[in-house]
């Protein structure tokens, strides 16, 4: 799993993960402490939380029909739970 950096303040309750899986992916199930969702082009993304520690796991398939569609929602939902848009997630990855 990847550990995600987080926006100070962001609500990493399992009510919160949850919604915002459910909003982006559609259907979210939880199990052992993670939320796993899948949606088409991805086998499976796995979320968990440990305090303040964001941790995604994601499976992609092969060859999916249309993987800038994929890329969007997946972003999109990166910046609802992270708090953080693509180029701010980046620049605090080089950091740690």
């Amino acid at each position: 799993m990847r550990e995600l950096p987080t926006k100070k303040g962001i609500d990493l309750s399992a009510e919160t993960i949850s919604k915002k899986m459910k909003d982006a992916f559609g259907q979210v199930t939880s199990r052992d402490g993670e939320f796993i969702s899948t949606y088409p082009g991805i086998k499976e993304i796995r979320v968990k939380y440990e305090g303040k520690k964001l941790f995604i796991e994601v499976q992609n398939e092969e060859k999916p029909e249309n993987p800038e569609q994929i890329l969007k929602v997946y972003n999109t939902f990166l910046e609802s739970i992270t708090g953080l848009n693509a180029k701010e997630r980046k620049k605090k990855l080089t950091k740690i």
